[in-house]
């Protein structure tokens, strides 16, 4: 079976009982099993793509939405895709997310978080699913920067973002409550404390212009390259980068002091268009890290080499 389209395929999106299909302007859901077509949604232009599908028992779907800068989220009943389930949405909900394009977007593991980043990439908006409270609002950084990955941590503690800057971005975010920590209230070790840098100045964020008033991230890491993007490691508090260069990293961030993280492993892996590229093979920690998320594995062909900084 096959599915053709008279316009070019941006992205494909799967899990184990829905297909998505995105075009520059509109996103088709199928049944897996059947390739019954059970759902359409125009978009604005999206020529990157843009599209989130839950992982878990409940199906969400989240996409640009027809108006510049908004996020359209579809939310399915249980067991939608199978034969003979209900094919009609449960839930409509659109996000006023940013004045610009959406430039990138990442849903949590439970659905109940989702964050947005604009065409301009210096603002990362965190929205509760749920339509309750007000955004978290992190910022990247001043300058325009595109935005190559976001990504919640398994527990949805943390949110990691990557832009053609080569610098890696940790957030914390917000739990409902007012806690950073995932694990609940009762979760009483210092991780629960954890915050986002913030100005000396947000007590006055109600006259200042709006900068004052975001939270910088709570920790960092450098590449060389700016053609990369980032993911949380099978480890806690790790987060694996891999680059379009052959390059892999894995470091490690203080989840409460923040600040620079520290590298863990590296390695360059073959690049048969560049001569003489040193060639490493990382440690079990590495690849597993690596076949973790979104991140590609490691290439077969990879020999042995010293470690070292790129």
């Amino acid at each position: 079976a096959e599915l053709s389209f008279k316009t070019p395929v941006k992205a494909v999106r799967l899990r184990r009982d829905l297909v998505v299909v995105t075009l520059a302007n509109k996103v088709w859901v199928y049944g897996f099993k059947s390739l019954s077509l059970l759902d359409s949604i125009e978009t604005t232009n999206n020529p990157k793509g843009l599209c989130c599908l839950s992982a878990g028992e409940r199906a969400v779907l989240v996409c640009p939405g027809m108006q510049q800068g908004s996020a359209l989220v579809v939310f399915y009943p249980r067991n939608y895709g199978e034969l003979g389930a209900s094919t009609e949405r449960e839930r409509t909900m659109i996000i006023a997310a940013h004045e610009s394009p959406i430039g990138a977007l990442a849903l949590d593991n439970t659905c109940s978080f989702l964050a947005t980043a604009s065409e301009k990439g210096t603002i990362v908006r965190v929205y509760e699913t749920s339509g309750d409270g007000r955004p978290q609002e992190l910022r990247r950084g001043l300058d325009r920067a595109e935005i190559h990955s976001l990504t919640f941590s398994r527990t949805g503690e943390h949110l990691a973002a990557s832009s053609d800057k080569g610098t890696v971005h940790i957030f914390a975010i917000q739990r409902p409550g007012g806690s950073t920590s995932a694990r609940g209230a009762g979760y009483a070790s210092a991780e629960a404390a954890t915050t986002n840098a913030k100005s000396s100045l947000q007590r006055l964020s109600r006259v200042l212009p709006a900068y004052f008033s975001s939270e910088w991230s709570l920790a960092q890491f450098r590449v060389h390259d700016y053609r990369y993007i980032a993911a949380f490691g099978a480890d806690p508090h790790t987060v694996v980068i891999v680059c379009a260069n052959g390059s892999y990293y894995k470091a490690r961030f203080d989840p409460v002091k923040g600040g620079e993280m520290v590298r863990e492993e590296y390695a360059q892996f073959h690049d048969a268009s560049s001569e003489g590229a040193r060639e490493v093979r990382p440690g079990p920690a590495a690849i597993q890290a690596l076949r973790r998320g979104d991140t590609p594995g490691p290439s077969s062909g990879a020999q042995s080499s010293s470690e070292g900084a790129p």
